[in-house]
């Protein structure tokens, strides 16, 4: 009775590691959960290529993750290209796919664009590098049923100034959320199309550098608009008689991001400290324990735990390296620089720890373990 109870509970359990604990508990709850997982994300530097039974295991994943490791993390860096050959083939209930910190080529964007363009709704691309807006032209004409498109961040190539927005305007109607922060919007039509176009639903507008005067026209028209980022200042005069969208709840200021996300910054960086010395301590343990009595294999009951653990411990660091990374990209120049050096000492710090703490799995696994 009691797994039959939890059959029911478990496709309500979202949070991801609550999910991985139930699927520990026996195969049963292994298989539930496999067949009515949702939502998915994948630490691309432990699988930079998709592993082939993973659309398998999981049939109904809607959302799908994909992180790669942090920008100047060894110089290395992780290629989209072999997941979007999967996904363009499996995952047929994809809606939502998020980016982080990957290699995007503008094929890749075309051919997702091409194969599941008309299935997804949120398309996020944050941190990522080497693709273009031509690429984006894909995404702007095929993705024509997206709800929340996001370019957070992305080292893009502008080779086509406002013609993929352009054609995002044109082929939107039920936009919600939008996001695109490394252009500067010296003519605003594109954005009063796109708000003409999507008025009953655009809610959230986050653009790069744009006077609040241009936007006149885009504000009429977006009725629902909610959220605003992206404002540079006019003069007074310029906005007289300026009217905002009647449910305008927040209009974020360059100048106030800044501070919010300096803010982020220091706080993630002593969250970090606290792990780091954390992590020096355990393994300054480790090797106390093992210069003493050196285990055989057969002594570790349960290596797969070990070495699931050391995994859990790097993920959490290079976790906290990314959120580091997204704050500072966030700051202006003159700002950024007063803690990049200080987080580019805590980034090195980090990497040598993390090595240590694959070596430590490494000595565990009895690769060099010696018998008593």
């Amino acid at each position: 009775m009691g797994e039959q109870v939890l059959d029911l509970v478990i496709p309500y359990i979202e949070n991801t590691e609550d999910r991985n604990s139930v699927s520990l508990v026996s195969h049963r709850f292994y298989e539930t959960d496999a067949i009515t997982r949702k939502r998915l994300t994948v630490h691309t530097l432990y699988y930079p290529n998709p592993p082939p039974s993973l659309s398998k295991r999981f049939p109904s994943i809607e959302s799908l993750t994909l992180k790669g490791p942090p920008n100047d993390f060894n110089g290395y860096v992780i290629r989209l290209t072999p997941w979007i050959q999967q996904l363009a083939l499996e995952f047929r209930c994809l809606k939502e796919l998020h980016l982080r910190h990957l290699v995007v080529h503008d094929e890749d964007l075309e051919k997702l664009a091409t194969t599941r363009g008309k299935d997804l709704r949120t398309l996020t691309i944050k941190m990522c590098q080497e693709f273009s807006t031509n690429g984006l032209m894909h995404v702007s004409k095929y993705c024509n049923q997206l709800k929340t498109l996001c370019l957070g961040h992305s080292n893009y190539i502008d080779v086509k100034d406002g013609v993929w927005l352009h054609q995002l305007a044109l082929n939107s109607t039920v936009l919600e959320m939008f996001k695109f922060k490394n252009t500067d919007v010296s003519d605003a039509q594109h954005l009063t199309l796109l708000a003409k176009n999507c008025c009953n639903s655009l809610i959230s507008l986050r653009i790069g550098n744009c006077y609040l005067s241009k936007l006149g026209d885009a504000f009429r028209y977006a009725a629902r608009l909610e959220l605003f980022s992206g404002v540079n200042c006019d003069y007074e005069s310029d906005l007289v008689g300026f009217q905002f969208p009647p449910n305008m709840r927040s209009i974020i200021i360059q100048e106030m991001r800044a501070l919010m996300n300096t803010e982020s910054a220091l706080t993630c960086m002593a969250e970090l400290r606290v792990m780091l010395e954390q992590e020096k301590a355990n393994i300054k343990t480790n090797i106390a324990h093992m210069d003493r009595v050196m285990t055989p294999m057969e002594g570790w009951k349960d290596l797969k735990a070990q070495i699931k653990h050391g995994e859990a411990k790097t993920s959490g660091i290079i976790s906290k390296l990314c959120g580091i990374e997204e704050s500072l990209e966030e700051l202006p120049a003159s700002k950024r620089a007063r803690i990049e050096t200080s987080f580019s000492r805590m980034r090195t710090e980090a990497d040598v720890i993390m090595n240590a703490i694959v070596n430590s799995v490494k000595i565990q696994s009895g690769d060099q373990a010696k018998p008593v």
